[in-house]
């Protein structure tokens, strides 16, 4: 995981177990020597050591945020497919709607339709109502008119009858006078005429 900038620079760091195993008495000017001459050697490496460990404290951040991301991209994923699936559920839901919408569209419009054909059927038996009743009531009046005329003729034929009756009576008791007046001339004898 190393980057390899990182490894190379460990690996160009100089060996400073020379420096510690050289112990001897004889060598000891040298070491002293060695020390004073290694001083600013020292500096240098324990500078390339602190650059070294900052970087490789700048690369377990990175490590550190790359497992964050890994762990945010995983629950990243996690809660986008939940999310797709919440949307797909939806998008369910809402073609089931428009198909319940469509169907009740159509049950409507079937009603709709029912309905103006029970207004036509109506409007129409109300037309042959109202035709009916008029010629019903045209008729009636004719009737009346013609009841009118046949009383007013059998009015006047009573009225006539009447007459002709007071007429007849009238004659039949003239007749009857007549008659008892021939009666009783015939019954008295010796008067002939």
């Amino acid at each position: 995981m190393f980057d390899a900038s990182i490894r190379s620079k460990i690996a160009e760091l100089p060996n400073t177990n020379g420096v510690a195993a050289q112990s001897g008495e004889d060598d000891k000017n040298l070491v002293a020597d060695g020390v004073e001459e290694g001083v600013p050697d020292i500096e240098t490496h324990t500078a390339r050591l602190l650059n070294l460990l900052n970087e490789l404290r700048s690369f377990a951040d990175q490590a550190y945020d790359e497992a964050d991301l890994a762990k945010l991209e995983e629950t990243s994923n996690a809660k986008f497919a939940e999310l797709e699936s919440r949307i797909r559920d939806q998008e369910t839901q809402l073609k089931n709607r428009e198909i319940q919408s469509q169907h009740l569209a159509s049950e409507r419009d079937f009603l709709v339709s029912r309905l103006k054909e029970a207004e036509l059927a109506a409007e129409q038996a109300e037309a042959k109502t109202h035709q009916f009743t008029e010629r019903m009531e045209a008729e009636l009046t004719n009737l009346r008119l013609q009841l009118a005329k046949r009383e007013e003729s059998l009015a006047a034929r009573d009225l006539a009858l009447s007459r002709f009756e007071g007429d007849l009576r009238t004659h039949i008791q003239n007749l009857q006078l007549r008659l008892q007046d021939t009666e009783a001339r015939l019954a008295k004898p010796g008067k002939r005429s």
